[in-house]
């Protein structure tokens, strides 16, 4: 029921000054930035809004525009972050190395810092939920993950000393302290000459049970 107009704040920021005259190369000028929440904002812990700074050349001419977020915390309410993972593929390289790409959406109604993204390929059969191969995926987008915002996340494993046999793909995103979204797709890999082919078999949903994996940091 929340969308994301709610949790804009931008009628409750004011900056001072709004309008400034840097003298040269390396001159340093302070903003202030002030907000006044309304009494009607109190449903939701946090909200957001864009600040932007535009500059121009004496002349007139646009010199570029830089971005940062504002974020008002509503003190009096409480938030949990939530994460899901929206997909899940694998993408053939040379030899027996797959570049896994995974994309998750925060689907709270808080930012988190998505600083621990993993994937991993356990055993099917496995009991200790220990990965035979692991790898950190990292993001071309940094910063804090905004509510409904989806990212993508991409690392590469190199399949080349696994046995032939089933496992199971696993990515998570570790959005709060120990907390992680995770998806698990079924694989089988095969031997073709001196390289692994691996094949996806079976989806999340298609599995029996989800197995716990142990991520490390």
């Amino acid at each position: 029921t929340t969308r994301g107009m709610d949790m804009d704040c931008t009628p409750w920021v004011k900056i001072v000054p709004e309008r400034f005259t840097l003298s040269g190369e390396g001159d340093v000028q302070n903003v202030r930035i002030t907000t006044t929440m309304p009494d009607s904002a109190t449903t939701l812990p946090c909200y957001y809004s864009n600040l932007d700074f535009q500059a121009f050349y004496p002349d007139g001419q646009r010199a570029g525009v830089t971005t940062a977020n504002i974020c008002v915390r509503n003190t009096k309410t409480a938030g949990e972050p939530s994460a899901v993972v929206l997909k899940m593929v694998p993408h053939a390289l040379s030899g027996s190395k797959y570049q896994i790409v995974a994309a998750f959406s925060n689907n709270g109604i808080i930012h988190f810092d998505p600083k621990n993204c993993k994937a991993a390929v356990i055993e099917s059969a496995s009991t200790s939920g220990v990965p035979r191969l692991k790898a950190s995926l990292e993001g071309v987008v940094r910063g804090p993950m905004l509510p409904f915002e989806e990212r993508s996340f991409s690392g590469k494993l190199d399949f080349g000393n696994l046995d032939a046999g089933s496992y199971r793909l696993s990515v998570a995103l570790e959005y709060a302290p120990g907390q992680w979204a995770e998806k698990q797709v079924s694989i089988e890999v095969t031997i073709e000459g001196d390289r692994r082919v691996i094949r996806v078999t079976g989806t999340q949903e298609d599995l029996p049970e989800i197995l716990e994996v142990k991520w490390s940091k």
